[in-house]
């Protein structure tokens, strides 16, 4: 053990005079699995403007702010949590001003960073995309006017153009837009493409899936629309089950109404052999808000593509009742049963 580093990280707890605390999901990459999971880490705001990351206990980053707490653009990445840090100086009143650049694991980026003035960011930046890390190299390329995103963005992966769009005079996204999955990897290329109004989706968006090692294709997988006011789904969707990735395409489809899911929704599974997806899974949702009621097939935890576990049971007024079995569809065979009840 290093009595160094853990002396150091019991001097920085001792320190921290707590201001407040709150959840924050973020996505990590789970080895097992072999796919980004989304995990809950604890964000702490001190009294003396550091914001301290941690997880059960464990400090995973203390950064400090100078400029105002509350509007800190928190890291939704477990790599960038740990890994990526900004370098630059300060000016007058401890604002950040001048050049600022990303260091990667101890090594500055290439062509990642920009100017701030007076605390401010202004003119052209690059910058890490919120879902940078080891295999999702994404940079964004853009302007800044005192601070807030203008005019025209783009997503670069590879060295390659994959996305962006337009920000208005109020720093809203408008107009047409290519985003970039949650879970975008290389493994996972999925964007989503459609309209924007002043900050808010509207209209038709459909869902893409581009292969990584077959072809380099761009499939349209799915997707849906959006009302013109509150940016609520309507109607028909597909959408892409957490941890959707190319040798795991998982889909469910259905109906939403004033932007929650109503009767039935199936859930899909893309064979990677074969170019057709089989059903797999589902159930139904009430008339009213989204609640899952009677028979449900789910995806269990462990399921990736070689072991396709799915947990069946039955739902009553949005909670798991009474006796529920992980199934393994490759062969049909019970693999473990839980009394929910308990």
């Amino acid at each position: 053990m290093n009595f160094q580093n853990l002396n150091t990280l019991i001097c920085q707890e001792q320190s921290i005079q707590k201001h407040d605390i709150k959840l924050l999901e973020i996505l990590k990459w789970d080895e097992i699995k072999k796919k980004l999971v989304k995990i809950t880490i604890e964000i702490t705001f001190t009294q003396d403007n550091k914001i301290v990351y941690s997880q059960e206990g464990v400090i995973l980053r203390i950064e400090q702010v100078n400029d105002s707490i509350e509007n800190q653009e928190l890291l939704t990445n477990m790599e960038q949590i740990k890994y990526a840090q900004w370098q630059g100086e300060y000016g007058e009143n401890n604002r950040k001003n001048g050049y600022w650049r990303v260091i990667w694991r101890g090594k500055p980026l290439r062509r990642v960073g920009g100017y701030y003035q007076n605390g401010l960011k202004q003119g052209i930046w690059n910058e890490l995309n919120k879902n940078f890390w080891i295999l999702a190299q994404i940079q964004e390329r853009g302007q800044y006017f005192k601070g807030q995103k203008n005019g025209e963005w783009i997503y670069f992966f590879d060295d390659k153009k994959i996305g962006g769009g337009s920000y208005n005079q109020s720093g809203q996204k408008n107009g047409k837009w290519i985003e970039l999955g949650d879970g975008f990897y290389n493994h996972s290329q999925v964007t989503y493409e459609g309209e924007y109004k002043n900050g808010k989706k509207i209209g038709l968006w459909d869902i893409w899936f581009k292969k990584h090692i077959v072809g380099k294709q761009n499939y349209m997988i799915g997707g849906g629309s959006y009302d013109q006011e509150d940016q609520n789904k309507i109607g028909k969707w597909i959408e892409l089950s957490d941890g959707f990735q190319e040798f795991c395409q998982v889909t469910c489809s259905g109906e939403y109404q004033i932007g929650k899911r109503i009767g039935q929704w199936s859930i899909w599974y893309k064979y990677w052999e074969t170019n057709n997806y089989k059903e797999i899974g589902g159930g139904f949702y009430d008339e009213e808000g989204s609640m899952k009621i009677g028979r449900w097939i789910e995806l269990s935890d462990e399921f990736k593509c070689d072991l396709q576990i799915t947990i069946n049971g039955e739902y009553n007024n949005g909670k798991r009742v009474g006796i529920w079995q992980k199934i393994n569809i490759q062969n049909n065979k019970i693999y473990s049963q839980i009394n929910s009840d308990k």
